[in-house]
């Protein structure tokens, strides 16, 4: 019989999300997966999908913290995987992902840790030194000023980068993920976000403790590279994403670039300077292992650098479509493990479409109950999703990405409203009220010509009025009631739940 004990131990500190997404690669390559997570998963609960990577509880150890904030604390997540013998450590994209003390922290412990090394981290997280970083690469980037840190830019400053006149963006130096980020048009809107980020970090935010400014691109496209790169320093670029549909700064859906997005002349020109920096990484600072490099394409087609994620993108599944057989959370554990690149990667390319779309609930207490969830089995889709229960709302509100593939984008986006339509997610808040989520949001936005058509960019989201919204919000809800009704498809069990609307979302 097999001596199961003696696998090695894969250990995950991340929410529910990215702990259920690495379970089934860890375990399939042999290993055994510990996950560290805020809440445990309730069995009990209403979930009806596509299983393949839905299971956090399949783990073959689960760790709960006693309070859910703790699992962005580095020394109790690591008190956590010492006491559970842990041999590596994969932060997947949740808390700590990109902290080099977190990559100090396990090589103290003798774990070896899955991802970039600690120095690309520290380079990745300083955000002006990675685009100091750039610059040396050859990579051209937006023009901007170093850290400040007194929250009071120079007029010197402010004249080099034609202000007032040519819109800024204030960004925190150490922040990500659409945190801290500000346009600026006039000098009461920076007077205004400069006092934010001071008052911020009086408030103890230690990310508010420097802020850089850095010029506006007109109208832009956001890109992204997919690297990999070894410990022998091999790198390759795995493909590009279009990531332009955003809210408040923070990616909802991404896509395989279309002909209509991306030329062939520049999609070379992103996939070079994503290999320069790659080389840089490599030859000056250290071991990338999957990491994402970020463009913008302003309106007149210039490239510019943005920035780097050292880590596994939460939409890594957009590129692993596009191949035969590429699993992102294996490459990395492979990469880190010291497999050569080219002996690990897929050689055959897939001629298709793949699409994701991010799914959110949204809710004001610190978390809801989510008891039912219905993500239905369907050929060319696949779904990752946390199992229903308590959703941590300082961590994330992000409860599954639904990605679709398709002969080309037309059939891809239909697939993905035919799939939207059948979606339903439901629960109440503390008061009883039906918590709300993005689905409808998705399906108006995949319904737009632009949308369809490809030529979006960053700022589509902003031609939707809150009256738009609520027009498509309650016609489409609508039309879903309607249809499952007639059909006899509203389940008895959810219909419990005070208003119908908290499960028929879309």
């Amino acid at each position: 019989m097999e001596d199961v004990m003696a696998k090695p131990l894969i250990f995950v500190s991340s929410p529910c999300l990215p702990a259920a997404r690495a379970v089934p690669t860890i375990q399939r390559l042999g290993y055994r997966a510990a996950v560290v997570v805020p809440f445990k998963p309730d069995p009990s609960k209403n979930f009806r999908g596509e299983g393949e990577s839905v299971w956090a509880q399949h783990a073959d150890s689960i760790f709960t913290l006693e309070r859910p904030a703790d699992i962005g604390a580095i020394e109790e997540v690591m008190r956590i995987a010492v006491q559970g013998k842990a041999e590596i450590f994969h932060a997947m994209w949740g808390p700590n992902s990109e902290e080099p003390t977190l990559v100090e922290a396990c090589a103290s412990a003798g774990i070896l840790f899955c991802g970039s090394a600690a120095a690309v981290m520290q380079v990745a997280g300083h955000k002006p030194a990675t685009r100091n970083m750039a610059l040396q690469a050859g990579v051209p980037i937006l023009q901007g000023t170093e850290s400040i840190t007194n929250f009071n830019p120079s007029a010197e400053f402010l004249e080099r980068l034609g202000f007032p006149g040519r819109p800024l963006m204030v960004k925190g130096t150490n922040t990500g993920g659409g945190r801290m980020i500000y346009p600026v048009r006039t000098m009461e809107e920076l007077e205004k976000y400069m006092r934010q980020c001071r008052d911020a970090l009086e408030m103890g935010d230690a990310s508010a403790s420097s802020v850089f400014l850095e010029q506006m691109a007109e109208n832009p496209q956001h890109i992204e590279a997919q690297g990999a790169m070894d410990r022998n320093g091999d790198i390759a670029i795995l493909g590009l994403r279009v990531c332009s549909i955003q809210e408040m700064r923070a990616k909802r859906i991404e896509e395989v670039p279309r002909a209509t997005q991306i030329v062939v002349e520049k999609r070379k020109e992103i996939e070079g300077y994503a290999e320069r920096i790659l080389h840089y990484l490599a030859k000056n600072v250290g071991f990338g292992c999957v990491l994402t490099m970020e463009f913008l394409v302003d309106c007149h087609g210039n490239v510019y650098f943005l920035e780097i994620n050292p880590r596994v993108q939460v939409e890594h599944r957009v590129t692993e479509f596009e191949y035969d057989g590429l699993d992102m959370i294996e490459l990395s554990i492979l990469l880190s493990l010291g497999y050569p690149l080219k002996e690990i990667l897929p050689s055959r390319r897939q001629n298709r479409h793949v699409i994701e779309a991010r799914v959110y609930v949204w809710f004001k207490d610190e978390f809801v109950d989510v008891p039912y969830v219905n993500f239905p089995f369907t050929p060319g889709v696949h779904v990752d999703c946390m199992l229903p229960g308590y959703v941590v709302s300082f961590l994330t509100p992000h409860i599954a990405n639904i990605v679709v593939q398709g002969e080309s984008p037309e059939d891809a986006i239909c697939r993905m409203q035919d799939y939207l339509d059948e979606v339903a997610i439901g629960g109440t808040t503390k008061e009883g009220l039906p918590i709300e989520t993005n689905l409808w949001k998705l399906k108006a936005w995949m319904g737009d010509p632009d949308f369809r058509s490809g030529g979006y960019t960053t700022k589509f989201v902003e031609k939707f009025s809150s009256a738009d919204l609520q027009h498509a919000e309650s016609r489409l809800r609508g039309e879903l009631f309607t249809r499952r009704w007639a059909q006899g498809r509203v389940d008895p069990a959810v219909s419990e739940v005070r208003y119908p609307d908290a499960v028929l979302e879309l």
